[in-house]
């Protein structure tokens, strides 16, 4: 047995189709290459999705959409006054950036 044998997530109901078929290929290809032996899914019980972190992202929409946001300082500062607890970071962009789009496409149907 290995530390990676078993990878557990917690999805919400409440997600888009779309957003959770990238989530369900996203964990089908963590076993696929090998990150993971097998993936266990728990949902959160109906009527207890919502939490303190959904009003905040709330909050932060309703500024945004109010709100001229054209470069990175300005979604800084959107972020960042769009409630007393929200706080922006910014974290430098020296990742790697994947095309799953591609990536998944040799791999499943659409």
């Amino acid at each position: 047995d290995s530390d990676n044998d078993v990878e557990e997530h917690f999805l919400d109901r409440t997600l888009s189709p779309t957003v959770a078929a990238c989530e369900y290929l996203d964990l089908a290809w963590r076993v696929m290459v090998g990150l993971h032996d097998e993936i266990c899914l728990s949902f959160m019980i109906t009527g207890h999705t919502r939490c303190l972190v959904d009003g905040m992202f709330g909050l932060l929409k309703q500024k945004y959409r109010r709100s001229d946001t054209f470069t990175m300082s300005q979604l800084y500062d959107v972020v960042d006054t769009s409630s007393a607890s929200n706080a922006a970071e910014l974290v430098p962009n020296n990742g790697t950036w994947y095309e799953w789009d591609a990536f998944f496409a040799k791999l499943f149907r659409p």
